[in-house]
């Protein structure tokens, strides 16, 4: 069976090729296929956004699976402001500003 997971991160794709591993599954990239298109992720949730990647990449692929992420503390309650949730990479959605590199 092929596959296309909605991803272009190659530990990714490593993690569910080996997840996989020993089953007739072909996984199926979207750098293979060439899309460069990309779903809106504004779900309040891992899942939520995991499954808009989904119904986004379907339309090119029949069978797809897709995944999404985030970084939760317990010792935070779920709306706490320094939860970083889904903005693991933009915490308490900060906007990064470049910095010169260090010398």
């Amino acid at each position: 069976m092929r596959i296309l997971l909605g991803t272009t991160n190659p530990s990714k794709v490593k993690r569910f090729s080996d997840l996989l591993k020993g089953y007739d599954v072909e996984f199926v990239t979207l750098k293979d296929l060439a899309i460069t298109d990309e779903p809106k992720e504004n779900g309040t949730t891992p899942e939520e956004n995991a499954i808009a990647k989904a119904k986004f990449y379907g339309q090119y692929f029949e069978v797809v699976i897709c995944n999404d992420s985030g970084l939760y503390f317990e010792e935070l309650a779920l709306d706490d402001v320094r939860q970083p949730g889904l903005n693991v990479r933009t915490p308490m959605q900060m906007r990064l500003r470049r910095q010169a590199p260090f010398i």
